[in-house]
């Protein structure tokens, strides 16, 4: 008998607290939308991502790759406009950037925004890399050294499997990624080994297992600006993961506009995996 009325009195609970729910629409604020532009300066050239904000709780797919003209800009003088790839805006040409150059991106619905550039980094060059099976035939383990220079220095790294030369991902020279990011404090002035294990095992078009037979290492040595970008956009995922965590503002270098482009000398070998 008790068993029943607990079972009444839930049920009676729920029903009242149903009654007490209310459904409001809720205007949420507009605001205008402006560009986004993130890329990297590197003495290989430039790769730059132009898109627009979106409003709050949009689709995803509404942050597209915009049509923009980009332009390199030295003492207000056109130096050459990047060419628009499937991706990127690029341009493969180095040049020995100081705070004289300029980037700029005009969108015809958005405006123009632009950014600043600094000098480049130096290079600091991979002395040696090994690509030899991991724990299974599907992964690769691979190692490359090199020697870190004086003064504080920060940098990233990727791993990109490859096929009789051909990439099997989809990444390119300009893109950094945001969990293999590293600074000097442990190792300034000394030699430092990487080693990374991936999956060389990719699915093709028709279904087939393409096993990666080379890998090319690239190195980016960041300047500290960069390093602070990527090391903000990581802090800040991490807010949204931790309820109690304080967030932290991302790092912009963009006039009108958000994102940041940032500066890189990349270096980079290709080793042959090891059977």
């Amino acid at each position: 008998m008790i068993a029943r009325y607990l079972i009444i009195i839930l049920l009676v609970g729920a029903l009242l607290s149903c009654e007490v729910t209310s459904v409001k629409t809720v205007d949420l604020p507009s605001a205008p939308s402006r560009l986004v532009v993130v890329g990297l300066a590197t003495n290989l050239g430039l790769g730059i991502y132009v898109s627009k904000t979106v409003p709050v709780l949009s689709p995803k797919e509404d942050s597209q790759f915009l049509n923009a003209e980009v332009t390199l800009i030295k003492d207000g003088v056109k130096l050459t406009t990047l060419q628009k790839g499937s991706r990127l805006y690029t341009s493969e040409k180095n040049w020995q950037y100081d705070q004289s150059y300029t980037l700029s991106v005009q969108n015809s619905e958005l405006g123009i925004a632009s950014a600043p550039l600094e000098p480049l980094p130096g290079r600091i060059a991979i002395q040696r890399a090994t690509a030899e099976i991991g724990s299974f035939e599907s992964e690769a383990k691979i190692s490359f050294t090199f020697q870190d220079g004086s003064g504080h220095d920060y940098f990233a790294y990727q791993v990109v499997p490859s096929k009789n030369g051909v990439p099997l991902v989809d990444k390119s020279s300009y893109e950094i990624p945001f969990g293999n990011l590293l600074d000097d404090k442990s190792f300034t002035n000394q030699s430092k080994t990487i080693t990374y294990q991936l999956f060389r095992a990719t699915q093709s078009q028709n279904g087939q297992s393409i096993m990666a037979d080379q890998f090319i290492v690239y190195l980016h040595h960041l300047s500290k600006n960069t390093y602070d970008y990527y090391r903000s956009v990581l802090e800040y995922d991490s807010f949204y993961e931790d309820t109690f965590a304080g967030e932290t503002p991302v790092v912009n270098n963009i006039k009108n506009g958000y994102g940041f482009i940032g500066m890189s000398y990349v270096d980079s070998i290709t080793v042959n995996l090891k059977k």
